[in-house]
């Protein structure tokens, strides 16, 4: 069975002796018996033999990007539709991983990231945060926001839609405090239009009821916007125009810098990189 001849073996089995200073086997009737020891050591050496064949296969299928833990961190936007799907392909391509993904806040995503708790976070980006601390490393995508619209709203049928189009017309925006509502606002000071914000919320998703309801128009990112594509297919009732004067919206993807990323987390992080990428090239 090990392509060995018998003399070799009687060899190493009276090495083995020598070395641990006690007898492995009885002689009895030309036959070798093993002594109670000699089970103990085969019955240890069978799981640490056992556990190098596991470890050598764990470490085949991590270098493959079929195992591993991955622990994400979103604000809550990207967190209800876009990251989970981002995370379900990866899972179809590497069915043996872990992943974790919570919704927080953006100054809760970079407290998560920054104590090494979390492997990828994405959250608004903040000169004034990430000024503070060296335990991340951010990456800044800048996209431009897109009006939504009712379908069958007479707006639908222009290819762009201006702060004059929306001149005292009912908008859904984020709140007041938010850097993304000051920024609209300024796009409709500078275009001598009236902003009337009826309905206020924490992040974008929320807005487009008041959208599909025909009560409000909403200036969103395009993250958002592909949210509601992949809810909702053709069937959906809003559409997407690009907005004059344009207003940006700023995403920070963030990772530890003093601990190593796994390659899960490594190649995970490139697929965000990537849709976010996509997603700043097509607005």
């Amino acid at each position: 069975n090990l392509r060995r001849t018998q003399p070799s073996i009687s060899a190493q089995i009276l090495r083995l002796e020598e070395d641990l200073g006690f007898t492995l086997f009885e002689r009895r009737n030309s036959r070798l018996h093993p002594v109670p020891e000699a089970q103990y050591i085969f019955e240890e050496f069978s799981e640490i033999l056992t556990r190098l064949d596991n470890l050598g296969e764990n470490v085949r299928r991590m270098k493959a990007l079929d195992s591993g833990e991955l622990r994400v961190a979103s604000m809550p936007g990207p967190s209800i539709v876009l990251i989970p799907e981002l995370i379900a392909q990866h899972a179809l391509e590497h069915p043996g991983i872990q992943c974790t993904a919570v919704s927080r806040s953006s100054d809760a995503v970079f407290k998560l990231v920054s104590s090494q708790q979390y492997d990828i976070g994405i959250g608004d980006y903040s000169e004034d945060v990430i000024e503070e601390t060296s335990l991340i490393s951010v990456r800044r995508f800048e996209f431009i926001c897109l009006c939504a619209i009712p379908i069958d709203d007479p707006l639908a049928k222009k290819t762009v839609i201006s702060a004059k189009d929306l001149d005292n017309r009912c908008l859904a925006t984020l709140y007041p405090d938010h850097a993304n509502h000051a920024r609209i606002a300024k796009a409709f000071q500078e275009s001598d239009s009236q902003l009337n914000a009826q309905f206020m919320t924490q992040n974008f998703i929320p807005l487009l009821n008041f959208v599909e309801r025909r009560i409000a128009c909403a200036i969103v990112d395009p993250i958002t916007a592909e949210s509601y594509r992949l809810l909702k297919g053709d069937s959906g009732g809003i559409v997407f125009r690009p907005f004059l004067p344009v207003v940006l919206f700023e995403v920070a993807v963030i990772t530890p810098s003093h601990r190593p990323v796994s390659l899960i987390a490594r190649h995970f992080t490139e697929k965000i990189v990537t849709e976010f990428t996509r997603l700043a090239s097509t607005t």
